[in-house]
């Protein structure tokens, strides 16, 4: 195991053919790359998108509450996404600062809540949410 990559015949032809993200992944882990691509996507520091993503990482209030409220409904739901890939978003809308966020598929509303932090954290921008309704007759 090489900076917590299980090394196999797989994941080294994987890396021969992506050197530079492989080289990204031992330098600076997975939140590391994925701070990395986020950066570019944005036009950003990496030290700006370290700052907003560890400020949700780090700060688990928000993951607490939304987990707490799924367990009260059963569990997780098709379509959610994960809390790693929310937080990124959270990050992503603090640091492109949208005056509008449409939200296509809610499922149980992980994104939906990060987003709307990321928001309220800025004092800017506004979430539609789209999804279908399924009417049982």
């Amino acid at each position: 195991m090489i900076a917590g990559l299980v090394v196999t015949f797989s994941t080294i032809g994987f890396g021969l053919r992506n050197p530079r993200y492989t080289a990204l992944r031992l330098m600076l882990g997975e939140d590391g790359v994925l701070c990395h691509y986020l950066a570019q996507l944005a036009g950003a520091k990496m030290g700006t998108v370290y700052q907003f993503y560890k400020q949700i990482k780090g700060r688990n209030e928000l993951e607490e509450h939304v987990r707490a409220r799924l367990n009260e409904a059963g569990g997780s739901y098709r379509g959610q996404i994960s809390f790693e890939a929310a937080h990124f978003l959270y990050a992503l809308c603090r640091l492109i600062r949208p005056r509008i966020v449409v939200e296509t598929g809610v499922a149980a509303g992980v994104s939906s809540a990060f987003i709307l932090k990321a928001l309220n954290d800025n004092s800017y921008g506004i979430l539609h949410s789209i999804d279908q309704l399924n009417y049982e007759e």
